[in-house]
C-alpha cells in the first residue's frame, strides 16, 4: 500500500522525495504536535511511547531550550 500511495503523491506532487518513509509521518505528526506546544507527556501517549524519556531522546532536538526564553 505504501509505495503506490508514494507514486501517486509524487505524481501530485513531484517534490515529495521518492525515499519518503512511513516513519516519517511519524515524525512530522510529532513536529507538528511540538510547534503546537502540545506537552511532553501528551505527545508521548500519541505516539505510544512507554517512556518519555523515548520522547525526548527521538523528538527533544525539536523542543526549545527553556534556556532560550
Amino acid at each position: 500500500m505504501w509505495a503506490p500511495a508514494i507514486v501517486k503523491a509524487r505524481t501530485a506532487d513531484p517534490t515529495v522525495p521518492s525515499t519518503f518513509r512511513f516513519h516519517d509521518l511519524r515524525h512530522s505528526c510529532a513536529s507538528l504536535l511540538i510547534s503546537k506546544g502540545f506537552s511532553p507527556k501528551a505527545i508521548m501517549t500519541h505516539m505510544g511511547h512507554s517512556q518519555i524519556s523515548v520522547t525526548f531522546d527521538t523528538y527533544g532536538h525539536l523542543f526549545d531550550d527553556a534556556f532560550d526564553e
